[in-house]
C-alpha cells in the first residue's frame, strides 16, 4: 500500500512539473524572461491553479465521460500539490519580491490582496484535513464542508486574477492581432470559470453524486480515496 501511495505521489509530481514546463514555455513564447524569479513565481501560481482545477473536475468528468474513470484516484494528490504550489507563490512573493508588491501596490490592490490571502488560508486548511485522521476527529460532515470551501477559494482566486490582470486583457484585445498570445492570466481565469461551471452543473444534476462516482473505483481505490472524496 505504501508503494502504491508513493507511486501516485510521484506520478502526480511529475505531471505537475510537466504542467509547470508547459506554462514556462508559453511565457517564453510571449517574450517573458522565464529565468527571472518574478516570472517563475507566475509559473508556479498558474500551475497551482491548473492542478486544483483538474482535481475539482475529475469527479464530474468521471460521471460524464468514462475515459476519466481510472484518473479519479489522483484528485487528492493533484489537489494537494496544487494547493502547495498556490502557497509557494505568496511565500516567494513575501520573501523575495516584497519590494515590488507591497506598500503602494497593496493599497491600490487591497481587495485582490485580501481575496488571495483568504483563498490561500482556505487551501492550506484543505490540505491539513486531507487525511483519515482529520475525518475521524472532525466527523464526515464537517470534514466535507471544509473541503467544499475549496470552491470558494477557487472563486476568490478568479477575483484576484480579474482585479489584477483585466487591464492587460483589454490591452491585448486592442493590440490583436499584432500580439497573438493572450496573457496566461486570461487563460487561467477562463479555466477557473469553466471548472466552476462544471461543478455547478454537477451540483444541479440529479443523476450526479459523489457516491455514484465512487462506484467507478475498485474497492482498494475507494479505501485510499475515502479521505479525499469531495
Amino acid at each position: 500500500m505504501l508503494f502504491v501511495e508513493i507511486k501516485r505521489w510521484l506520478f502526480s509530481l511529475i505531471f505537475s512539473l510537466f504542467i509547470l514546463g508547459l506554462i514556462g514555455g508559453y511565457f517564453a513564447l510571449g517574450g517573458s524572461e522565464w529565468k527571472q524569479l518574478f516570472f517563475i513565481n507566475k509559473f508556479i501560481a498558474s500551475t497551482g491553479i491548473l492542478l486544483i482545477g483538474i482535481s475539482f473536475s475529475l469527479g464530474p468528468l468521471c460521471h460524464y465521460f468514462n475515459i476519466f474513470d481510472s484518473k479519479l484516484i489522483y484528485r487528492k494528490y493533484l489537489g494537494v500539490l496544487g494547493a502547495l504550489y498556490g502557497f509557494l507563490h505568496p511565500l516567494i512573493t513575501v520573501l523575495f519580491l516584497s519590494e515590488r508588491f507591497f506598500g503602494k501596490w497593496k493599497l491600490n490592490n487591497w481587495f485582490a490582496f485580501v481575496a488571495a490571502v483568504i483563498a490561500t488560508f482556505l487551501l492550506i486548511m484543505m490540505v491539513l484535513v486531507s487525511n483519515k485522521f482529520a475525518i475521524q476527529k472532525l466527523g464526515h460532515e464537517v470534514w466535507k464542508f471544509i473541503l467544499r470551501l475549496g470552491y470558494l477559494a477557487y472563486f476568490l482566486l478568479l477575483l484576484h486574477i480579474i482585479l489584477l490582470k483585466y487591464p492587460r486583457w483589454i490591452m491585448w484585445i486592442k493590440d490583436f492581432p499584432q500580439t497573438i498570445l493572450p496573457s496566461f492570466s486570461l487563460i487561467s481565469a477562463i479555466f477557473i470559470l469553466l471548472i466552476l461551471l462544471l461543478r455547478l452543473k454537477a451540483l444541479f444534476d440529479s443523476e450526479y453524486s459523489e457516491h455514484e462516482v465512487g462506484k467507478k473505483q475498485t474497492p482498494s481505490e475507494v479505501a485510499g480515496q475515502n479521505q479525499t472524496s469531495n
